[in-house]
C-alpha cells in the first residue's frame, strides 16, 4: 500500500513538473501613453507593400534581427533578406527601461536577436532603414512584448 501511494505521488510530481516546464515567460516594456489607438497589422502584408498607411500608429508581431548595421523585424527568426524585413527604431525612454532591467555588460539588443516580439510604433512607408535596404520602418517604438 505504501509503495502504491509513493508511486502515485511520484507520478503526480512528474506531471506537475512537466506541465510547468512548457510555460513561456512573456515580458512587456511600455512607455506611458502607448496603450491606445494602435492598429494591429500583419507584418507580411507590410513587407509585401500591401499595406498603405504611412505615419499610422501600428502594432506588429515578428522576429528581431540584430547585427552589424542591422536592427529589424522579420517574419521568421532566421530571415536574411533585408527587403523582407522592417527597420525598427525604439523610443529612447523604452531603451532606458530595457537597459535598466538588464544585467551589467549585456547588450540588450543582442539578447533580443531571434526572439519573437510585438512592437507598437509609427509606420513609415517611405523610410527604409540603413542604406535604404529594408521594406519600410517603424519609428518611435514605445511598446515591446517579448514572447
Amino acid at each position: 500500500m505504501k509503495l502504491i501511494c509513493r508511486l502515485i505521488i511520484l507520478s503526480l510530481l512528474v506531471i506537475i513538473v512537466s506541465c510547468n516546464s512548457n510555460k513561456q515567460i512573456v515580458k512587456i516594456y511600455s512607455v506611458k501613453g502607448c496603450d491606445t489607438n494602435f492598429e494591429v497589422r500583419n507584418i507580411g502584408a507590410i513587407i509585401d507593400s500591401k499595406f498603405v498607411g504611412d505615419q499610422q500608429r501600428i502594432e506588429v508581431t515578428g522576429y528581431i534581427s540584430w547585427g552589424t548595421e542591422e536592427f529589424a523585424l522579420g517574419t521568421s527568426a532566421n530571415g536574411k533578406s533585408k527587403k523582407s524585413m522592417i527597420w525598427i527604431n525604439f523610443r529612447n525612454s523604452l531603451v532606458d527601461s530595457l537597459e535598466f532591467n538588464a544585467p551589467p555588460d549585456v547588450s540588450i539588443f543582442q539578447k533580443l536577436n531571434g526572439k519573437k516580439v510585438t512592437v507598437r510604433g509609427i509606420y513609415k512607408a517611405n523610410e527604409h532603414g540603413h542604406l535604404e535596404q529594408y521594406a519600410a520602418s517603424i519609428d518611435d517604438i514605445c511598446f515591446l512584448k517579448i514572447w
